[in-house]
Order: C-alpha cells, then sequence, then structure tokens
C-alpha cells in the first residue's frame, strides 16, 4: 500500500517504521481510494497514521475548500 502514498510520506514513514500495522494495512487501500470507512483498533496501534497519511495524499492544495474532516472523540 505504501507505493500509493505521496513519495514524501512514504518516505518519512519507511524511515521512522519497519512495516505497516494491520489497521493501516486494512484502511490504507480503502482511504487513497477516497471510500469512506470506519476502522476500530486499540490504543497505539497506528490509527492516527493509517487515515492521516492517506488523507494527506488526496488533498489536492490547489483547491481552496475543505477537503477533509476528521472527528475525534
Amino acid at each position: 500500500m505504501l507505493e500509493k502514498l505521496l513519495p514524501s510520506l512514504q518516505d518519512k514513514f519507511e524511515e521512522t517504521f519497519d512495516t505497516p500495522t494491520p489497521i493501516q494495512n486494512a484502511v490504507w487501500e480503502d482511504v487513497l481510494n477516497k471510500k469512506s470507512i470506519f476502522g476500530l483498533a486499540p490504543t497505539g496501534t497506528g490509527k492516527t497514521l493509517a487515515f492521516v497519511l492517506p488523507l494527506l495524499t488526496n488533498i489536492d492544495v490547489n483547491l481552496k475548500r475543505t477537503q477533509v474532516l476528521i472527528f475525534g472523540t
């Protein structure tokens, strides 16, 4: 899945982590394909990066409108 991320995000991930976690593997492709998802995993399993890296990959910096909305509890 990493090969679909922006190269700069992929490089930074690979500098910091050995492999994606199960939650990252489970959601990255769907988020990259702009599908709505619901992911549930324990604290400390990489959920934030599971959602944020593909979201950042999909942002079009030329669009001047809201492209991502994240809710957290």
